[in-house]
């Protein structure tokens, strides 16, 4: 991979509701913040709390994986309790 694949960006999908989507467009634009940007943010935070300490190297795209899994945040544990 040369320099500059590594900087381009790709496209991230994700499902939510239409309530929380419209909650969200609308306070980033009440703060002037771009959805992408705060995404980003949010993403990059949440890897800052919850990537194991194992090394520095992040996988490639040719590794597997982990088998176990994955925690679930905070938020999501609340929200199964609560439904």
């Amino acid at each position: 991979m040369n320099d500059t694949d590594k900087d381009k960006p790709v496209k991230l999908c994700f499902y939510c509701d239409d309530d929380l989507r419209s909650r969200f467009r609308w306070v980033c634009a009440y703060q002037n913040a771009s959805m992408n940007q705060v995404l980003l943010e949010l993403v990059e935070n949440w890897l800052a709390e919850n990537t194991p300490e194992i090394s520095n190297k992040s996988p490639s795209k040719n590794e597997t994986s982990p088998k176990s899994k994955p925690k679930r945040s905070k938020a999501a544990k609340t929200e199964e309790i609560s439904k």
